[in-house]
This record gives C-alpha cells, sequence and structure tokens, in this order.
C-alpha cells in the first residue's frame, strides 16, 4: 500500500479511535516525514481537503489528549526513550511541517 494512503489511514485512526493511541501520532509524524498525505482519502473519509484543514483538526484533537497517557501507551512498541519523547514533540511537528 503506498505511504500516501496509510499515513491518511493513521490520521483517520486518530480521530476515530474509541480510545486514542500514541503509536498512531508516532505513526503519523514518521509517515509525513516520508510521504505526503493523501488528501483524496481524507477528503471522502473526513471532508479535509488540503493542509490547512489537516493542521487546523490535528491541532483541536492534540489539544483534547492527554500526551503523557499517549507517551506510556506507546512504550511497548519502541526502543528507546528518545522515540517515546517524540510524541510530545507532535504538536510542535503539526505545527511547523503541515
Amino acid at each position: 500500500m503506498p505511504a500516501d494512503i496509510i499515513a491518511a489511514q493513521k490520521i483517520f485512526s486518530i480521530f476515530n479511535r474509541s480510545r486514542p493511541m500514541g503509536r498512531d501520532f508516532f505513526d503519523v509524524v514518521f509517515l509525513l516525514g516520508k510521504s505526503a498525505v493523501n488528501f483524496d482519502y481524507l477528503d471522502q473519509k473526513m471532508s479535509i481537503r488540503n493542509k490547512k484543514e489537516l493542521r487546523d483538526r490535528l491541532l483541536l484533537r492534540s489539544a483534547q489528549l492527554d500526551f503523557s497517557r499517549l507517551a506510556k501507551d506507546l512504550e511497548p512498541f519502541v526502543y528507546s526513550k528518545k522515540e517515546v519523547d517524540r510524541v510530545f514533540m507532535v504538536p510542535e511537528f503539526i505545527q511547523q511541517a503541515i
């Protein structure tokens, strides 16, 4: 599956899981470092058509979440604390990279 579709699916997961998961945020940051987002997918699933809409929605979602809990949730999936700490930088990444 193309990386832009996987990134869009992970973004969809951030908004639609019953319980937020740190690995979704970790994966989105990783994938957006490698690929663009497929806005056709996001438009179809979430009516997000461009980077500004994506940034605004992700920032609103991020403001609702406890990133300490998301970081704890991520610990079993990564090898180092440095990788876990990246979760705390997600809002800054959204502001700068999207």
